[in-house]
């Protein structure tokens, strides 16, 4: 292998240049090299939420070895990431192509929509005889839009005809502005004009369907033609009359500009520009529509229709079977099968390790996540770490020409990547890995909450029963707790001690050294009689200076007060503390079952003790 030819294309599912990437893959490969397309499911062109996650998938080229970029510029609108990488490029002497939009430093990929757009309208003219031709332009001022309309205002004016500027509609391109600027040509004219020149295959597709819901045939009543060449034009029926872009010429342009840097050759970035090629179809009237047309592509629409929807229904059995608390681990092994199932094809599917809940990254890359063979019909849950600066595993490497990163993602979390074998001729692949990879964001969201909520109800559990200060059971965990510790008491046999315990002298430290140093009082007693009781009961701190313990009596209770009191001497004694630590301490042996009878009876002689004591301390309240 030579190395990596890179394509940055977005919206891979819609754009409808897969004859175009197919044939420019075919000769990629052809010469000696691997094709990685990356595509965002959006062109980034709004800049929100969204666009942050899915341009994700444009920061992974530096970890290929690249020997050529092409940069689809004007379907990706994101100027910045197109600049930045043409200057990667720059920076390591490989070729860049932009298609049809320049950017500085590429070589320019642009096509000639102009003459082919009036040769189109010089069609309709000179073959069919139209005299009334309205043309339904793009977005008023753009560009391409401007271009289209100077081409339709020559060829009128080289065949004599009437120009007028109120016969110019603007259909922005896409289906729906389309369809309302075909309303408001009928609304406005007294007569149906004899042809309708559209600015691309998209709006003419949708015009055609307007007219026909208004009771006009095409081309019978009406001629409409498009220009593009997209594949939608061609199974539309009546297919549309158009111009495909010579995608071929270009692709052999680019393969050999590739070729001539592996030999030397230097890098002089220039503006190529290459025609279009005339498509008769039948919306022109070139080519007769078959009489059973209408039922030939219903049930070619209908047999996708099923494939969608089996598709549809193997994504959404992925989605809502793990609905649940199996965590991700769980998940990712049940949803392993659904990669085979829907995209059969070999893929990788690589999450970042915080994303698992990891914390040091340093010096690791994504975790492959889950991966599939389709050949040998192998799913596996590798849990592998990635180096950093690899992209995929070395056998699907070896086994594909050709592969598509996609980003996987919930709005700026990014979480990681997938990766497949794929041609850029299956149109309905590209559709099944966006309709997978959207369903695939969203159940990794949901494992992401649903974990997320998990840990803080867990935390708040925590807060809830446990003192902020000491980290000690509080009151409500002290009698929650107390009923296990019955419970494990009566099974060993054991008898219980209860012992109440208070700090004394804290309104001392408290008025002579301050709240903090109270506080640290406080928290370090806590600590001394939580180690003395050990695995052996439960301590809780029940107000200010007050603490309650419950342990198997596993000791007496002079044993237990000598344990505590040694270790205070301890503590003073290291301590180099203006003040002692002292407490006082009261001790109440009982039977499981009289605990379980009279606990609170019990704690209060415990109580009672400790404060006879603390009156005969010599550190008072």
């Amino acid at each position: 292998m030579k190395g990596v030819v890179a394509v940055f294309v977005p919206n891979i599912h819609t754009i409808g240049r897969h004859e175009n990437l197919h044939y420019l893959r075919c000769k990629i490969i052809e010469n000696g090299y691997k094709v990685m397309i990356f595509s965002s499911f959006t062109d980034l062109y709004h800049g929100d939420a969204l666009d942050v996650g899915e341009k994700s998938i444009y920061s992974l080229y530096d970890r290929i070895d690249m020997r050529a970029a092409v940069i689809y510029s004007e379907l990706l609108k994101s100027t910045e990431i197109c600049d930045e990488i043409t200057a990667y490029c720059k920076k390591r002497k490989i070729p860049v192509f932009a298609v049809e939009r320049e950017i500085k430093g590429a070589y320019g990929i642009f096509f000639d929509y102009e003459t082919p757009f009036r040769k189109l309208v010089d069609h309709v003219i000179e073959e069919h005889g139209a005299k009334d031709i309205c043309l339904l332009s793009g977005i008023k001022g753009n560009n391409f839009s401007e271009a289209r309309n100077e081409a339709y205002r020559r060829s009128l004016k080289a065949h004599g005809l009437r120009f007028n500027e109120k016969d110019i509609y603007y259909g922005e391109f896409w289906d729906q502005p389309a369809r309302a600027a075909v309303l408001k040509m009928l609304s406005e004219r007294s007569k149906v004009p004899d042809a309708l020149v559209c600015a691309n295959d998209t709006m003419a597709i949708s015009a055609a369907i307007a007219l026909q819901e208004n009771g006009l045939n095409v081309p019978e009543d009406i001629i409409v033609t498009g220009i593009d060449g997209i594949e939608r034009a061609e199974i539309f029926s009546p297919s549309i009359t158009t111009a495909k872009i010579d995608y071929r010429s270009a692709g052999d342009y680019i393969v050999s500009k590739i070729l001539a840097a592996e030999k030397g050759v230097p890098i002089v970035p220039e503006r190529k520009e290459f025609g279009c090629n005339q498509i008769l179809g039948q919306s022109c009237g070139c080519k007769p529509v078959p009489s059973n047309a209408a039922s030939r592509v219903y049930l070619e629409l209908d047999s996708l229709l099923d494939w969608n929807r089996m598709y549809r229904m193997f994504n959404d059995h992925m989605l809502l079977s793990n609905m649940d608390d199996r965590g991700i681990l769980g998940v990712l092994d049940n949803i392993k099968k659904q990669f085979s199932e829907v995209l059969y094809s070999a893929s990788e599917l690589y999450l970042d390790p915080t994303y698992f809940g990891y914390t040091d990254t340093s010096g690791a890359g994504n975790v492959l996540a889950v991966r599939t063979n389709v050949i040998g019909n192998e799913c596996s849950v590798p849990f592998k770490s990635l180096g950093t600066d690899d992209i995929c595993s070395e056998e699907l490497l070896a086994k594909s020409d050709s592969m598509i990163f996609v980003p996987v993602h919930c709005l700026e979390r990014v979480y990681g990547y997938a990766v497949m074998s794929f041609d850029p001729s299956d149109s309905m692949g590209a559709w099944r890995i966006y309709d997978f990879i959207t369903h695939l964001n969203i159940l990794l969201a949901s494992v992401e909450v649903t974990t997320q909520l998990n840990e803080t109800i867990e935390q708040l559990g925590v807060l809830y029963i446990h003192d902020q200060l000491t980290e000690l059971l509080n009151r409500r965990g002290f009698y929650r707790e107390v009923r296990r510790l019955f419970d494990r008491a009566e099974s060993e046999g054991q008898d219980l001690l209860f012992v109440s315990g208070d700090l004394n002298g804290l309104k001392y430290i408290n008025d002579n050294f301050g709240h903090s140093e109270g506080d640290f009082a406080i928290a370090n007693t806590a600590k001394i009689l939580y180690d003395a009781v050990g695995e052996n009961g439960i301590c809780a701190r029940f107000g200010g200076d007050e603490y309650m313990i419950a342990m198997l009596a596993v000791e007496t209770a002079d044993s237990f007060e000598a344990r505590v009191y040694t270790a205070i001497d301890k503590f003073n004694l290291k301590g180099g503390k203006p003040y002692d630590i002292c407490v006082s301490l009261g001790c109440e042996k009982a039977t499981v079952e009289d605990a379980r009878k009279s606990m609170h009876e019990i704690m209060k002689r415990a109580d009672d003790k400790m404060f006879a004591k603390k009156v005969r301390s010599r550190h008072s309240r």
